[in-house]
């Protein structure tokens, strides 16, 4: 009973862990001021009419901008009222080429669940020359701008600080046809930025410019950065963290951890350090065939020291150019495209078999789907492999095994004895998403469910219980 009791609160461990990587609707932010608009006009009369925190709710349906919307009073909070992102689409068509979609000048500002397309230059621009605080951007749809999706500028007078993405997707429907480089989000000297569990996709462009298109670029002094948990396809460059022009201004104490890079072209491969200093690249998955020119990973110049570099799982060798005093333990560099899921789609979750199962150097805290590591043998890269999960408790009782198979939306349930099951999935916030029964060996079809990263949890009437992670793909 002792081995069931420990498994229960294993399980409940990690429902609790997936919770972290909540990708649903804000909530409620504050017990201010509450505005509902459906236009672009009641919108810019909500925030010029704000006098103190305010939240504005926008009713679904498209906001067709003439010229950018400028926040100019703190505590401001921009979200959609149904929590569906896709309701809410934000455009910019007509916009001129030197505006955003939101010009931030004040602090304390959050945009949630709904959509910005179209922008001639940005979708947000963090105003240089404003002492910019408390930024939150969660689970909006950036799609097309003339150079950089979100940017924030920040200065030695005026930093763009505390900033959080999270749940974001940034992306180019035509960025290929592009003979610029265009870029999703750009942190320019601000400090204790937060960029995670978002989704770039397709930051490229037709040839290669110099600097080429890129995913995340952190650079102009900023410092305390942490970019963890995103998933990064078809783009140029993956990431740019340092300053390879003037090195009067360094990239200080930035995590790159738990986040998958894979597909695009480019120079940069998939991660470029330079001039970076203080900085620890832990458990990240890069797979990028066909950019041989430099590694998966590449750290440059003297002035990049301090960096430390462990667990990470790519398909080439990490690249030094110039630098002294790499801490390197547990990194994988010749990982094929048969030990992922599936490398074309961009999902570098683990299969069953891979080299880079068990054998990382350092403990991991979670993965890229926020599930813990509870065996004490960390895996290489983002994602940590969860085998199927068998229990034995008491002598009489019937181990249980649980499986999911994907391409036929099943899941296989193993009861010796012909025990009662009930089976659960339970998604990243905890809540139960599939409930079926059945008695010993069976197959359930489970329709209907949406892709993401879900437990399985497989109970029998006498107490006994399975469980493990899986992914639902699209």
């Amino acid at each position: 009973m002792k081995l069931i009791s420990t498994l229960i609160l294993l399980l409940m461990i990690r429902v609790a862990a997936f919770a972290q990587c909540d990708c649903g609707p804000v909530g409620d932010l504050l017990n201010g001021t509450r505005d509902t608009v459906g236009s672009v006009d009641g919108l810019r009369a909500a925030i010029a009419g704000a006098n103190g925190p305010t939240a504005i709710y926008l009713r679904d349906g498209e906001y067709a901008l003439t010229g950018a919307v400028t926040i100019s009073r703190p505590g401001i909070i921009i979200r959609s009222l149904s929590g569906n992102r896709g309701g809410v689409v934000i455009t910019g068509i007509a916009l001129s080429p030197d505006s955003a979609a939101f010009r931030v000048t004040e602090g304390n500002f959050t945009l949630a669940d709904l959509t910005v397309r179209g922008m001639a230059s940005s979708a947000v621009v963090i105003d240089p020359g404003h002492p910019i605080s408390n930024l939150l951007l969660h689970n909006v749809d950036f799609q097309d701008a003339g150079t950089t999706l979100v940017r924030a500028d920040g200065t030695a007078l005026a930093d763009a600080g505390n900033g959080i993405v999270e749940c974001c997707r940034f992306g180019y429907s035509a960025s290929k046809s592009r003979n610029q480089p265009v870029y999703g989000i750009r942190v320019n000297g601000g400090t204790n930025w937060s960029i995670t569990n978002s989704v770039f996709e397709d930051i490229a462009s037709a040839s290669e410019p110099v600097p080429v298109s890129t995913a995340i670029v952190v650079t102009g002094g900023a410092g305390n950065i942490q970019i963890s948990r995103n998933r990064i396809t078809g783009c140029d460059l993956g990431m740019f963290v340092g300053d390879s022009t003037s090195f009067t201004t360094f990239v200080e104490n930035v995590i790159v951890g738990n986040n998958f890079i894979t597909g695009g072209f480019g120079d940069g491969g998939g991660m470029l350090f330079a001039a970076a200093q203080g900085v620890t690249i832990q458990h990240n998955s890069v797979y990028r065939p066909g950019t041989p020119k430099t590694g998966a990973i590449t750290i440059r110049y003297p002035q990049s020291f301090g960096v430390s570099l462990y667990d990470n799982l790519t398909d080439n060798p990490t690249v030094l150019i110039d630098v002294i005093g790499v801490l390197s333990s547990g990194n994988y560099d010749h990982i094929t495209a048969t030990s992922f899921v599936d490398v074309t789609k961009g999902d570098l979750h683990l299969r069953a078999g891979s080299p880079a199962i068990d054998i990382g150097s350092q403990q991991a805290s979670s993965d890229i789907d926020c599930a813990p590591v509870t065996d004490g043998r960390p895996d290489v890269g983002a994602d940590e492999f969860v085998k199927p999960a068998s229990v034995d408790g008491d002598e009489d009782a019937s181990p249980l095994q649980c499986s999911y198979s994907g391409a036929e939306r099943l899941i296989r349930v193993h009861a010796r004895g012909g025990v009662e099951v009930t089976a659960e999935m339970i998604d990243i916030t905890g809540r139960i998403v599939f409930h079926g029964a059945c008695r010993g060996d069976a197959v359930l079809p489970v329709p209907g469910i949406a892709p993401g990263a879900y437990i399985l949890v497989v109970r029998g009437a006498r107490g006994e219980m399975a469980g493990r992670k899986i992914i639902v793909g699209r």
